[in-house]
């Protein structure tokens, strides 16, 4: 969903699989470490209060059924930024932040031990937005005067979408907030499309297929309550070609040389086609030479493709649109892009789950996180660096004592 409001004052980056860095320290690993036999740690986590509204205080808590000699990291997966603090103990601590609308916080919280067992648990926190922000009469941010102040009228235009031409796609702003609610969408972008019924809450529109690229169109729906005052959000579509060439549905293969062992990676860009021409454009310039995989969070994802070694890091290309909600869901051993919370932020970072990270999924809790690709040779690599030591120093979690180093990135071809 884009809103006309302008949130760039509200968001926080993220703590893990965003394109955060770490300091680090040591030499890389001269051998290869053996996998650890890992046993799961029984982790649950709680919120109180579950519903918070502005600068209200809200309490994390992680409970284990033995907590001796168990280890806690807290870290937010989605949502508005919020700051944490004792992030690195059984209870951790937020403020809510102030929001223009209700939105979802999901956090959360890995546990160790030892001997190596890990654990991991997630718990949501809705916030309730801020009916004290003034409104803006340039982009309709804020409550709207002609609902006395409250914030009650809110319009949303719903999630973006990623449909092929010839597709019948349906907007939905069903869930808009007001009362006595009346709807007129608009198209504002892209190659003109016929709404039906575009004084619904949910029109419908047949995607351009005769297209041979991908094509975006954009629409707006004002919304308009009893009392006149009215609220308008917008939403994308983004519109793959039906058929087309063959080879637009080839599988191009990328191998990551590490100080572990090599990984290859099978991308897919029918599905992410944007994210896959930026990965690759960032392969072919021999971007992720001696750049590090610096994030390893057990049980959740390894991140790197950002910083060389002494975590410098380096200066990427523009940020690329995002394309989470596209069918690909965040399944183990499958790679993403990494982003902060804006949705469209993504540069040269990516991560790998290492596991079903069903948290990370657009359709779970949007926007989601882009996948484009898969490993389909050495997981057991992956594994491996998911196994390294770790530590957390200067406010920063989940780093490498060791560096674990990306040698270089190269497509896979049959010379090689």
């Amino acid at each position: 969903m884009i809103r006309v409001t302008l949130f760039g004052l509200l968001l926080l980056p993220l703590a893990q699989i965003l394109p955060d860095g770490c300091p680090m320290q040591g030499e890389p690993p001269t051998t290869t470490p053996e996998p650890v036999d890992r046993r799961p740690i029984e982790t649950s986590a709680s919120a109180s209060p579950d519903r918070a509204a502005t600068d209200e205080m809200v309490e994390l808590t992680a409970s284990v059924a033995n907590p001796s000699g168990v280890s806690f990291s807290w870290f937010q997966v989605s949502g508005p930024g919020a700051r944490l603090t004792n992030a690195d103990s059984a209870t951790a601590r937020f403020s809510a932040p102030s929001l223009r609308e209700d939105a979802t916080l999901r956090f959360m919280v890995s546990t160790t031990n030892a001997a190596g067992d890990v654990g991991r648990a997630t718990v949501d926190v809705l916030v309730l937005l801020d009916d004290t922000l003034p409104f803006d009469p340039d982009d309709g941010s804020g409550p709207n005067p002609g609902d006395g102040g409250t914030g009650s009228l809110v319009a949303r235009a719903g999630v973006d979408q990623q449909v092929r031409g010839g597709d019948l796609v349906t907007l939905d702003a069903s869930g808009s907030r007001g009362t006595g609610l009346s709807f007129r969408w608009r198209q504002v972008g892209g190659p003109m499309v016929q709404l039906i019924e575009d004084d619904s809450a949910m029109p419908s529109f047949v995607a351009p297929a005769e297209s041979a690229g991908l094509n975006t169109v954009e629409f707006e729906v004002i919304v308009t309550d009893n009392k006149g005052a009215s609220d308008t959000d917008r939403v994308l579509v983004r519109i793959m070609p039906p058929g087309g060439d063959p080879d637009d549905d080839t599988m191009p293969q990328v191998r990551l040389v590490t100080n572990f062992g090599n990984i290859v990676l099978e991308l897919n860009p029918a599905a992410a086609p944007i994210t896959v021409e930026n990965f690759l454009q960032y392969v072919d310039e021999g971007f992720y030479t001696n750049t590090l995989f610096h994030r390893v969070v057990p049980g959740f994802v390894v991140q790197g493709g950002g910083f060389l070694p002494g975590l410098t890091p380096k200066d990427t290309r523009d940020p690329i649109a995002l394309e989470a909600d596209n069918g690909l869901q965040n399944d183990q051993a499958t790679v993403g892009m990494a982003r902060t919370n804006a949705p469209n932020s993504a540069t040269s970072q990516f991560y790998i789950n290492l596991v079903d990270n069903d948290s990370l999924n657009a359709d779970t809790q949007p926007p989601g996180f882009a996948v484009f690709g898969r490993v389909v040779e050495g997981f057991d690599i992956v594994t491996r660096i998911a196994a390294v030591a770790t530590e957390s120093r200067d406010g920063f979690m989940d780093v490498p004592v060791n560096d674990v180093l990306i040698r270089r990135a190269e497509r896979v071809t049959p010379e090689n």
